[in-house]
Parts: structure tokens; C-alpha cells; sequence
């Protein structure tokens, strides 16, 4: 997801995708922890794609309202 999300061509690993994220994290390694952590991850790479979309939308709509104008 956070390959998609930044487009990269080769993926990261957690502490890099958590770092991306601004997740604070500590004890990775730690199935438990990776776990909760990926989830976390996971989601705010989900958001944050969303609202890259969102602002993505809105500029394409406000500069074919503007071509409708002139």
C-alpha cells in the first residue's frame, strides 16, 4: 500500500513506511508490535492516499470551472 501510495518501485520496510507516516514506534521485531504497528500503518497510508486523491479532484475540478469561465 505505501509502495502504491508513493509510488515507489521497490517497497520499504516498517520503520521507514512508520517513519513516512509520522508514526512514533519502538520494538520492532516483535510480532505483536509489527502487528499493531502495520495496522497502523496501513490505515494512515490509507488516509493519507485519500486525501492525496481528494486534493488531487478538487484541483482538477476548480481548473475545469476556471476553463468553463474564460
Amino acid at each position: 500500500m505505501h509502495q502504491h501510495y508513493r509510488k515507489l518501485s521497490q517497497g520499504r520496510g516498517l520503520s521507514d513506511v512508520l517513519n513516512d507516516v509520522d508514526i512514533h514506534h519502538k520494538h520492532l521485531h516483535n510480532a505483536g508490535n509489527d502487528a499493531n504497528y502495520t495496522l497502523k500503518a496501513s490505515i494512515a497510508c490509507g488516509l493519507a492516499y485519500a486525501k492525496q486523491q481528494g486534493e488531487k479532484a478538487a484541483q482538477e475540478k476548480h481548473a475545469a470551472k476556471n476553463e468553463e469561465e474564460v
